[in-house]
Parts: C-alpha cells; sequence; structure tokens
C-alpha cells in the first residue's frame, strides 16, 4: 500500500509539471447524487438503501485527455442489518446513520479528446476515469428502543477510534458538451476508505460492563432471536468500510471574450479568463 502511494504521488506531480506550461482552463461544478454504504452491516452489497450526496468541483484542465481535480463533498449513509440475507447478521439488530465530509484530490483522463472551446460535434461526448487521494470526517449515531445514541462518544468495543479517515476514490464517468462553456456529467465513484467505523462496528463483542442509559449498544441483538453467549466473539467483519457514490454533475468554464483581429473566427478567439490578468 505504502509503494502505491508513493506511485500514485509521483504520477500526480508528474502530470501537473508537465501539463502546467499547456493550461488550457479551469472549470467550476457542483454534483448530487446518492451515497451507498458497504461494510460490516451490509456485507450483501444491498444497494436499495441509499442516502444522500452533493459535491463541489474545481477542475483545472491540463490538455485535451487529463485534468486535475479538486472535489469537496458531503453527505449521509445509513443502513440496518435486518435487511441482511445473512440470519445471524440481522439478528445482531445493529444500524447506524453517518454524516461525512471528503476532501479529495484526483486525475482525471479522458478516453477520447475533448475541449469545450472547439467544434461541438468532434470533442462533445467522452467517457472519463479518474483516480487519486483523500481524507473525511464522519460522526455516526444509531438508534436503539426510540433513542439516539452518537455512537463515536460511546467506545461499544471498548476502543476509541479516529473519526478522521483516508480514501482512495476511484471513478467512471460520462461526459457530453452543452455549449461552449458547460459540460454535463455523470459519475460512479468507489471510495474505499482507512476506517472500519463508519458504521460503529469492527471488532468483538464486549459483556455488560458497557451499558448506556440501561442499554446494551455492544450487544442490542433482539431477545427473541438469541445469539447466544457473544462475548469475545467476532462482533463484524474483516475489512475496512467503503462508499459508492453515484450523482450528476454541471461544470462551467469562465469565458472572456475579446475583439477578434481582422480575418479570424470570432468564435475562435474566445480565450480563458485566467490567461487574460
Amino acid at each position: 500500500m505504502q509503494r502505491f502511494k508513493r506511485i500514485l504521488l509521483i504520477a500526480f506531480l508528474s502530470i501537473l509539471v508537465v501539463g502546467e506550461s499547456r493550461a488550457q482552463y479551469r472549470e467550476w461544478g457542483a454534483s448530487v447524487g446518492l451515497s451507498h454504504y458497504f461494510g460490516d452491516l451490509n456485507a450483501d452489497f444491498n444497494p436499495t438503501h441509499p442516502g444522500a450526496m452533493a459535491m463541489l468541483n474545481y477542475r483545472r484542465i491540463l490538455n485535451p485527455f487529463f485534468a486535475f481535480r479538486v472535489d469537496v463533498a458531503g453527505g449521509m449513509s445509513y443502513y440496518d442489518s435486518k435487511w441482511s440475507c445473512n440470519s445471524y447478521w440481522a439478528y445482531q439488530n445493529f444500524n447506524f446513520k453517518a454524516q461525512y465530509g471528503m476532501v479529495n484530490s484526483m486525475i482525471e483522463f479522458n478516453l477520447f479528446k475533448f475541449e469545450v472551446d472547439k467544434d461541438k460535434y468532434e470533442t462533445g461526448f467522452t467517457p472519463y476515469v479518474a483516480t487519486g487521494i483523500g481524507a473525511g470526517f464522519f460522526i455516526n449515531q444509531a438508534t436503539y428502543k426510540g433513542q439516539t445514541y452518537k455512537l463515536y462518544d460511546l467506545h461499544t468495543e471498548g476502543i476509541k477510534y479516529n473519526q478522521v479517515f483516508f480514501n482512495f476514490p476511484m471513478e467512471f464517468g460520462l461526459k457530453w458538451r452543452l455549449a461552449k462553456a458547460w459540460t454535463l456529467a455523470v459519475h460512479t465513484t468507489y471510495i474505499p476508505t482507512t476506517t472500519d467505523y463508519l458504521d460503529d462496528v469492527s471488532g468483538v463483542y464486549h459483556g455488560m460492563d458497557f451499558m448506556f442509559g440501561g442499554n446494551n449498544l455492544t450487544d442490542p441483538s433482539n431477545p427473541n432471536n438469541p445469539l447466544g453467549d457473544v462475548v469475545n466473539k467476532q462482533r463484524g467483519m474483516k475489512g475496512k468500510d467503503a462508499l459508492l457514490l453515484t450523482g450528476i454533475s454541471l461544470h462551467y468554464s469562465i469565458l472572456y471574450k475579446r475583439c477578434p483581429m481582422v480575418g479570424t473566427d470570432p468564435d475562435a478567439d474566445y480565450i480563458r479568463w485566467w490567461k487574460s490578468r
């Protein structure tokens, strides 16, 4: 993993250095969509209970194929173990809701040549892929017997975990140019994280010493479906938690039009605002 991180960082710096002298323009955009959670409570990868997400995007176009992007995203994901196909996990009676924020840096690659200031019919569509690295912060809570608890304060597995996490987003999307300055995109982003506690479930069960408000939140299983003696047995599953974001975005390129030179095409004389300063 450390070697992969070094390679990723070197690739970022190399593309930025090569592309800086050829930078064309910058874009600003916004995305809205769905936020899916995959982890200990959703080991079935069930996508039928999504939350919501929103995102702001900044993109620096390096050339018609590469762009450097910064995303600031916020969202909410939730799940309940009763939706699991496995009866053991369903009987655990776990649920959670997590609110999160992330800042991600990504390198974006267009599979086709794509320029918003060129002829629409030549460069109006492309699939693209993107990957990078980011960091985030989450706050989680659960509802038990009608009462809502802030899980990160309770240490239900006997440890205090970090609410800050790193992530490694991988995205696939489709882009269409709507006009000279506007681009529409649909995208799906898989985000593996370095935390296993978005859902507050990771390690083993503890005993009745971990009681909060008279409720045993380390083992809230339904007494009508007893799991037996679970103390020191596995409470969660191996592996880190992940998010899947699906959405639609709209991007705008800030254009500045100057007076064209005699004998030139006025439409070809659009220049980017940052070059005109």
